[in-house]
């Protein structure tokens, strides 16, 4: 395989060269960054789910901490197992296929209302697994053929701030509906935000545009040699590492720190939720300060300092003194958590050509949410076994820091002399 700065030089001479001072492409590049921002709004808004809903799951049907988990899991068995098939679909038909990830979505979150067992509720969440697991490979080639290589860590900046705002906004917007008409009105809720924020995609010229004919993969062969090249890349499978070690960290601490607050302090449901929510501000202020932090110090040296701060916050979070004490390590695990999100997603294009980018991420998701889907349910069965809080988020803390030693073995994003650029 080539170098990864060979492959740089060379997707940056495919690419159709575009004025740079002309304002009105930088604003077109914003608008499609904001969409794709709006689609990944729904990972969080889904992923976030459970923390609003388990209560009531655990009252109404007698559901176990382990068994809560274990459908957190299934999402992520699911969210990890559709990367690579759609973002290879993506590689051919562009950002259309965001079309079946809305369907998936809005289906999955139908089907969960609908049920009253533990089999209903886990089909839903699988089917909601499926469909936001196809968002990020789908937009990745999207942005990589619209967006100009200087503004792409931008792009990927906005894109990633949607999971702090569905973060926010389900941990915000969704407890009071829950109060108010029960959990399976919160689900109708979502299933109506999906449409709306899919009706949006799809008024984007570059998401119903199809991939020109030298970028798309159009031959099983096309396919089978760019799901090749992605999985022997060695920083491909680096950077599929660390989005196992944020994911982790963000979905266990997601899942179990309102209940953690309402055992440990005492809190209500909706006091633990409201703080629970400051993980989400705070991934929505860390992803942009992450984008621009990279292009300052470098995309490696954000990487590393944000998987040792995550495992050193998520360490010190059973043994918070108080509420105040947890509120404020929830917001440290969630800004860096997603302060290195830019920086590890616009390294794709610099490692891999533009053919493979949609295979190499959804290759990459893959590696990261396989990782992490044991997480949340390892997390329940520790509780139920008697291990604790202390147990399960250390357990965490591992999962999260231990991978910043993988930074040393990446070659991508390595600061090339001026005179090697494009």
């Amino acid at each position: 395989m080539a170098k990864g700065g060979d492959l740089h030089d060379t997707y940056l001479r495919d690419r159709p060269r575009r004025p740079r001072t002309d304002p009105r492409q930088g604003r077109r590049e914003d608008l499609l960054a904001l969409v794709t921002m709006l689609c990944f709004t729904a990972s969080g808004l889904a992923i976030s789910l459970m923390a609003v809903i388990s209560t009531d799951l655990q009252r109404g049907f007698g559901l176990s901490a382990a068994e809560i988990g274990l459908l957190t899991s299934g999402f992520m068995l699911a969210y990890g197992l559709v990367p690579i098939p759609s973002g290879l679909a993506a590689g051919r038909y562009g950002g259309r296929v965001l079309a079946v990830s809305a369907a998936l979505l809005i289906a999955g979150s139908l089907v969960f209302a609908a049920s009253s067992s533990l089999a209903g509720f886990a089909a839903g969440r699988v089917l909601q697994g499926l469909g936001c697991g196809m968002i990020t490979p789908c937009c990745s080639p999207v942005l990589a053929r619209a967006v100009r290589p200087e503004r792409l860590n931008r792009a990927w900046g906005f894109l990633g701030a949607g999971w702090g705002i569905g973060t926010v906004a389900a941990l915000v917007i969704f407890p009071p509906v829950a109060q108010a008409v029960g959990f399976r009105a919160v689900l109708l809720v979502l299933a109506g935000i999906i449409a709306a924020v899919a009706l949006v995609a799809f008024f984007q010229p570059a998401v119903r545009a199809l991939p020109p004919r030298e970028h798309r993969t159009t031959s099983a062969r096309e396919v089978g040699d760019a799901l090749a090249r992605a999985s022997r890349s060695r920083d491909v499978n680096l950077l599929g590492l660390f989005n196992a070690a944020g994911l982790a960290v963000n979905v266990g601490v997601l899942v179990w720190t309102p209940t953690f607050l309402t055992q440990e302090f005492g809190a209500g449901r909706d006091l633990a939720a409201g703080l629970t929510a400051g993980l989400g501000v705070a991934a929505l202020v860390g992803t942009p300060v992450g984008a621009a932090a990279s292009g300052r110090w470098g995309k490696r040296r954000i990487i590393a300092l944000s998987l040792v701060v995550i495992g050193l916050a998520t360490v010190a979070l059973p043994f918070s003194p108080g509420l105040l004490g947890a509120f404020v390590l929830v917001l440290v695990s969630g800004f860096f958590t997603l302060f290195y999100f830019a920086p590890m997603f616009s390294l794709v294009p610099e490692v891999v050509d533009l053919r493979t980018v949609g295979a190499a991420t959804g290759y990459m998701n893959m590696l990261g949410f396989a990782g992490s889907l044991l997480a949340p349910w390892l997390v329940g069965v520790l509780l139920d076994t008697g291990g604790g809080f202390t147990a399960g988020f250390l357990l965490l803390a591992a999962m999260g820091g231990l991978p910043a030693i993988g930074v040393l073995f990446l070659r991508g994003g390595r600061e090339r002399p001026v005179n090697e650029a494009a």
